[in-house]
């Protein structure tokens, strides 16, 4: 019978060198591709933002300002809250989406969108209980400045919890150093290129073993699986120092939103784990067969 002819101890060295390359670079596909998610799907931000316990908290928020104004100043709390109502905070939610996701693309709008408050003004200039318990000569001054700028000021702080005037400030003098859509477009490079790194690694291990294939199969699945492993240990990682409650700290709406977008990323990260797990252990239980045949094979030899 024919000699059975088994890779040599160099190439085990190399393999196992590659299979510590390929946990790295399928790792890093699967991080990068993330990042990308984070920072350029605005499909994804606008399902967050549009959720309905999102809004729901939002017009809550909104909703307990513009009792506290009335209390201030007399008004009918619905003549109000008609106008700012849920399809209102709803589309200022995707103005203000569509504005933060352009700052990293080519020509931004650096100024921040802001609630128009118009509507609120005219209304208020209306309301029966606001006429009565209102000077005649302070019916512009109060209806525009007291009430419906401090309504405007309310939805905006809602939708955009971060201070996005402040943000307005330092990006121009961000882009004046860095040129953010040629970064971001060597980030959206980033996974492709990782996946193309480890399919040529895949392939340097597929020539190194190729004397006996399932030990490819075997290095490239354990390097599947200490992916799949590492991706799993940083999120739980992510989970025990408990980001979204130190943001909480800051506003629990912007929380609430790191909360639903972490859901989101956590996902898809779990599909890439369960895939890669499952892939590897296939490659593994390849290999552990194929050894069970050699050893049959050299057992029948030795007889």
């Amino acid at each position: 019978m024919k000699k059975i002819r088994m890779p040599g101890k160099l190439a085990h060295v190399l393999a196992f060198v590659l299979a510590l390359l390929l946990t790295l670079t399928l790792t890093m596909t699967c991080l990068t591709w993330q990042v990308n998610r984070v920072l350029t799907d605005a499909d994804m931000h606008r399902a967050v933002y549009l959720d309905s316990r999102v809004t729901d908290a939002q017009m809550a928020r909104i909703q307990a300002r513009v009792e506290e104004i009335a209390r201030e100043h007399p008004f009918q709390v619905e003549t109000v809250m008609d106008i700012v109502n849920e399809d209102a905070v709803k589309a200022f939610n995707s103005e203000a989406n569509a504005w933060w996701m352009g700052l990293m693309q080519p020509d931004p709008v650096l100024e921040a969108p802001a609630f128009d408050a118009s509507d609120v003004e005219a209304a208020v200039r209306e309301d029966a209980v606001f006429l009565e318990n209102t000077p005649s000569t302070h019916y512009r001054t109060v209806a525009r400045d007291d009430i419906a700028y401090e309504v405007g000021v309310a939805v905006n702080k809602a939708v955009l919890p971060v201070r996005a005037d402040v943000l307005s400030i330092v990006m121009p003098k961000v882009l004046e150093k860095i040129d953010l859509p040629v970064y971001m477009g060597y980030l959206a490079m980033a996974p492709w290129a990782c996946l193309g790194v480890s399919a040529v690694l895949a392939l340097l291990l597929v020539l190194v073993m190729i004397r006996r294939l399932s030990k490819a199969g075997l290095y490239i699945g354990a390097a599947m699986m200490a992916s799949a492993l590492c991706v799993a240990g940083l999120g739980v990682m992510l989970y025990l120092i408990g980001v979204t409650g130190m943001i909480a700290e800051l506003s629990m709406l912007l929380a609430l939103q790191v909360s639903l977008l972490t859901k989101q990323i956590a996902l898809q990260a779990g599909v890439y784990v369960a895939a890669a797990l499952i892939l590897g252990g296939g490659l593994i239980a390849l290999h552990q067969a194929d050894m069970n045949r050699l050893g049959k094979a050299r057992r029948s030899i030795d007889a």
